[in-house]
């Protein structure tokens, strides 16, 4: 049974089975009542639909009711908002390195050195590609698109390379957080994104238009999926005998709730609906 909720705003990627889930987060008070954007943070996430979707996911993203499963058997699956599955959107040639999507586009990187990146349109129709330099092998995101601009991890360089929409590079910014073969990295807002590592067991908040680090969080064993959560939260999902999911404030970084999936294991990549 596919149970729908059209309020669900968070989708969560598992690599132990070849599926889907789509979660929503319970309705809670507002903090503030007179500021209709203050949320109070996420203490859990109720499953309300599994997607077959016949492949391992390796990365998961959403944008506008749809949501876009890239998987290690080359190519990208996408899923509507009625649970409608296209099974093969687009095929690359390898597994998916990183994915995001941004103003109906769809971005797509793919494991090799270099990683082959491509930027299709919303009927999977290829419209530029570019080579970007990363380690090969990695189950990681790394790959978000930040206003007009690519932020892609260089975990060897332990660096950030921006590009533009069609692949030219605009500034590479020293990143020392970014290092092993774990990395993922998503949006935080206009200016900054959020990296979580899984070696170091840390997340970090970078400002790409200075290239400090505003805040730097440790401590969490196997970080690896990160997600930015209505503009105020950072979500990073750790794995073990059951996914942890820990809540961060996006503007300091300090650790606000922390809850298991019970049910679900090995989920390790998450995007959220803003």
């Amino acid at each position: 049974m596919i149970v729908i909720d059209f309020n669900r705003e968070i989708e969560l990627a598992t690599k132990a089975t070849k599926r889907i889930s789509i979660s929503s987060v319970p309705s809670t008070p507002e903090l503030t009542p007179e500021r209709n954007t203050r949320h109070d943070p996420p203490s859990s996430l109720l499953l309300v639909r599994i997607v077959q979707i016949g492949g391992y996911c390796t990365n998961v993203k959403s944008e506008n009711g749809h949501v876009f499963c890239g998987l290690d058997e080359s190519s990208v699956s996408k899923i509507d908002c009625l649970g409608n599955l296209t099974r093969r959107f687009t095929e690359l040639r390898s597994r998916i390195a990183g994915l995001d999507v941004g103003n109906g586009h769809v971005y797509v990187s793919v494991d090799g050195y270099p990683n082959h990146v491509s930027k299709f349109d919303g009927q999977g129709r290829k419209l530029a590609t570019w080579n970007h330099s990363d380690m090969k092998g990695c189950w990681s995101s790394n790959l978000a698109v930040i206003g007009d601009q690519v932020a892609m991890l260089d975990k060897a360089g332990r660096r950030i390379v921006q590009y533009t929409l069609t692949g030219v590079i605009t500034r590479i910014i020293p990143c020392g957080v970014v290092r092993g073969r774990w990395a993922s990295i998503c949006v935080a807002d206009e200016d900054c994104v959020v990296i979580s590592v899984y070696e170091t067991s840390t997340v970090a908040k970078i400002n790409i238009t200075t290239g400090s680090m505003l805040w730097l969080h440790e401590g969490i064993t196997g970080a690896q999926g990160v997600t930015c959560y209505k503009g105020q939260y950072i979500l990073v999902a750790s794995e073990g005998l059951m996914t942890n999911i820990t809540v961060l404030e996006l503007h300091s970084g300090n650790n606000l709730q922390y809850f298991n999936l019970l049910s679900m294991r090995n989920v390790t990549y998450l995007t959220s609906y803003i």
